[in-house]
């Protein structure tokens, strides 16, 4: 989990460059508090986060409603995050890419970036309002 909080105005953007994927590796954004809560497993209906993962999976707090399609990313790949609370959505991009996918988030907790990985590597790049 990262230490900073997304604003609860404007966008926020994050970059993440992919540097190693040996077992799984998951991007995305999570309620700090509920993740700890639940030992940092956070990755399922209810557990607090927004994440996709790196074989296009994805793991949503509450809502399945997307727009564009779960993509697959690999080692070298930049994943662009853009997030807006006040507009309640979350945004991935591959770069280089016509890849997307959007979708609805909960705002009624402080969100944060987060990454879960397992024997994997990933650089947060450039974060952005």
């Amino acid at each position: 989990m990262c230490e900073k909080v997304i604003p609860k105005i404007g966008k926020i953007h994050f970059e993440f460059e992919i540097l190693r994927i040996s077992q799984w590796c998951e991007i995305g954004i999570g309620f700090r508090e509920m993740i700890k809560q639940n030992g940092y497993k956070g990755d399922g209906q209810g557990k607090g986060s927004y994440l996709l993962k790196e074989s296009s999976d994805t793991y949503f707090h509450h809502s399945n409603k997307t727009l564009g399609q779960p993509f697959k990313f690999q080692v070298n790949d930049i994943i662009i995050m853009e997030v807006s609370v006040e507009h309640k959505y979350i945004k991935w991009t591959k770069q280089n890419s016509q890849d997307f996918l959007i979708t609805e988030i909960d705002t009624s907790q402080d969100l944060y970036p987060c990454v879960y990985i397992c024997n994997s590597k990933v650089k947060i790049k450039d974060i952005s309002s």
